[in-house]
């Protein structure tokens, strides 16, 4: 048949909108509308980890219109989700084909060779994009991952060769991790989680599965910014992740709950317990009643081990020092920040990151006048632990365990002197949490008060999870109760 002059097939189907006569311009658009549509049920999918979806969804955006380097773009993210790297490569080397000015499509081709250990290729595949986007921070990092694995590769096949590098003596990577572990005190806690790592490093290198780095880049086009991970992690039985990340030279354990989202809630428990102490059995809870509420719009969950505390050893700055803190969250992108802080000590450490960072937070204080369970060094022999025990029947066995470990293990001191709130940035709102027993936290609220801070400050009436959990989310929220 003919139509407007052009003579097609017939029965005939449009299946790309390139160039074409202006009697199909209509037909273009609506195409183009559909596979928009198609693009954005990828995208959701995507977010949700549905692979499989994403690449359906995908797939019919670029059989409606297979000129948009976008959806070659995401697609390719999805390949990389699935370990496919050589699907990666190819939906990366035809986004660069539509359109050599789209920086995404280098930065997939860089992600899916390094994938694929290509390492060589990747540097360059890197480097053209950052000829088109000199200043391009995702293709700067991926090349700095680039250049180091090739560097540590080099030193590897130099030295003991295979595996050696990572088990060899106290030269190899699981002999370093051990003997910086050593100092928290942590002896046979680890071996869970060694045996876990030493069996994903294997898995990892021998299989060829894909490596997370800070150089991925998984966002979508118009889509939320991507989470990055540590490679030192496992999953927990609650569905959180355990994972440890190097801090000036030492590990900071942690315990996370992945997410895409641009919105971070971040937990800093109590001096003499630990993340999972204070916060095991609150952050299911906070979860799942997130996700029956529906809002917020997904977030980021981080609650890590303080220097001295849980897997974490003592840090050389100081306990109520925020350089460890302020490390920890650097490779970790979110726009909007919520933190809650139990304690003296960790609402110090807080305040003062929010002070150093400059940027407007939401902060929950629960019991900001509250000190440890136990002073440092106090229970020395069998006896002190168990007239410690005895004052205190209603601690959860986990909390006794760690406080009583602090106590008998850690040097450590208690920070002195008022908590103070000053030079905090504007546009903070800050919530204040007391105990019945507690006194209130009058000068602490003045304070911020003149500063022009948002702030509230009242007693707890119902239990510590059950307030923190609302609290925490409403502030997650930007709402202040």
């Amino acid at each position: 048949s003919e139509m407007g002059g052009l003579k097609l097939p017939w029965p005939f189907e449009v299946l790309s909108c390139q160039p074409l006569k202006r009697s199909l311009a209509s037909s273009c658009a609506m195409s183009n509308t559909e596979a928009e549509e198609y693009k954005s049920k990828g995208n959701e999918a995507f977010k949700a980890q549905k692979w499989e979806d994403a690449i359906k969804a995908y797939n019919k955006a670029i059989t409606l219109d297979g000129t948009q380097p976008s959806y070659y773009s995401n697609r390719a993210a999805c390949w990389s989700s699935k370990g496919k790297h050589e699907s990666a490569l190819s939906d990366a080397n035809k986004c660069i084909e539509l359109d050599s000015a789209f920086i995404k499509g280098y930065s997939r081709k860089g992600k899916a060779l390094f994938d694929m250990q290509r390492y060589g290729e990747a540097e360059e595949a890197y480097q053209a994009g950052l000829k088109v986007d000199p200043s391009n921070q995702s293709l700067s990092a991926g090349l700095a991952e680039v250049k180091a694995n090739r560097a540590r590769a080099s030193q590897s096949s130099s030295s003991s060769g295979g595996f050696g590098s990572f088990f060899g003596g106290s030269g190899g990577f699981l002999g370093q991790f051990m003997s910086k572990m050593k100092g928290g005190g942590m002896g046979g806690r680890m071996q869970m989680y060694m045996v876990a790592f030493a069996a994903y490093y294997m898995y990892k290198n021998v299989m060829g599965t894909p490596k997370q780095s800070a150089s991925d880049d998984l966002s979508l086009e118009a889509a939320e910014p991507e989470m990055e991970y540590e490679d030192l992690s496992v999953t927990l039985p609650s569905g959180f992740r355990r994972g440890f990340s190097e801090v000036n030279g030492k590990w900071i354990g942690y315990m996370e709950a992945p997410s895409e989202a641009d919105n971070m809630l971040v937990f800093l428990h109590r001096t003499s317990l630990s993340a999972e102490a204070e916060f095991g059995s609150l952050l299911p809870q906070l979860i799942e009643k997130a996700s029956a509420d529906s809002s917020p719009k997904g977030f980021q969950v981080l609650a890590p081990d303080r220097p001295c505390h849980g897997y974490s050893p003592c840090a050389a700055t100081g306990e109520g020092d925020a350089k460890w803190f302020a490390a920890l969250l650097r490779s970790r992108k979110a726009k909007r920040m919520t933190y809650v802080a139990s304690g003296a000590e960790a609402a110090k450490t807080v305040l003062d990151y929010v002070r150093q960072r400059k940027q407007p937070a939401q902060v929950l204080l629960v019991s900001p006048s509250a000190s440890a369970l136990a002073e440092a060094g106090s229970l020395k022999t069998a006896d002190d632990v168990s007239s410690w025990l005895g004052q205190r029947p209603a601690l959860s066995a986990l909390s006794a365990a760690e406080a009583a470990r602090w106590a008998a293990s850690s040097s450590m001191e208690a920070s002195t002197g008022a908590l103070t709130a000053a030079e905090l940035p504007d546009g903070c709102s800050v919530l204040i949490l007391t105990a019945p027993d507690e006194p209130e936290e009058r000068n602490l609220e003045e304070e911020l008060e003149k500063q022009g801070i948002t702030v509230q400050s009242r007693q707890m009436v119902q239990s510590f999870i059950e307030e923190v959990v609302a609290e925490a989310l409403q502030m997650a929220k930007g709402e202040l109760a």
